[in-house]
């Protein structure tokens, strides 16, 4: 058997899927009134002086901190129903689909949030590693309850989830260098693969 591990964002998906949650979640007004109470934010994420998982706090916090995680994850399964699909690029579900019909394990390995991976992931019968929400008595904080599921932490998170001995060969798929940590732990890696 194989373990086939993919990236999310920008692998599977042609966009975002934090923003494009966001995007799904707000109307217009309210996406346009964070960006702008969030404008400081962006640009030092933008001008790379301030981490990514320091940004994702931010956003998170301000556009879901403090609601109740159940209403946040009946969200994420419209979302799953009504929009991911239309942000899958086909090559990369057909490659899915692939090591699925061959029996293979396939798991998703993303610093994106599982809150919106998860049931689309679940629906297709794909593992899930990813950066986890922190959730106190039933409400979202906006905080990781996780490190950030990139370079060191993917590779990390992954030999934790698996005893790779048990696997025939390991393949990996993604689209950026925070993926190269989970390229160092497969046999065969594809960058870019599906663009």
């Amino acid at each position: 058997m194989t373990l086939a591990l993919f990236d999310f964002d920008g692998t599977i998906t042609n966009k975002d899927s934090m923003i494009d949650f966001i995007k799904f979640s707000r109307d217009q007004k309210q996406v346009i009134l964070g960006v702008i109470i969030l404008f400081p934010i962006i640009a030092l994420f933008y001008m790379k002086l301030l981490p990514d998982f320091v940004a994702k706090k931010y956003v998170l916090k301000y556009f879901f901190g403090g609601k109740k995680y159940a209403d946040l994850e009946n969200l994420a399964n419209r979302y799953s129903d009504q929009r991911i699909d239309q942000i899958i690029r086909p090559k990369a579900a057909e490659k899915i689909d692939f090591y699925l019909k061959n029996g293979d394990k396939v798991a998703i390995v993303s610093a994106s949030v599982e809150l919106w991976v998860a049931p689309w992931a679940k629906k297709r019968g794909l593992d899930l590693i990813a950066t986890k929400a922190e959730v106190i008595d039933g409400f979202f904080t906006g905080n990781l309850a996780s490190l950030n599921c990139k370079g060191a932490e993917k590779a990390r998170r992954i030999k934790e989830r698996y005893d790779l001995a048990d696997f025939a060969e390991i393949h990996a798929y993604g689209d950026t260098p925070s993926d190269r940590e989970m390229f160092k732990i497969a046999a065969y890696s594809e960058y870019k693969p599906f663009q």
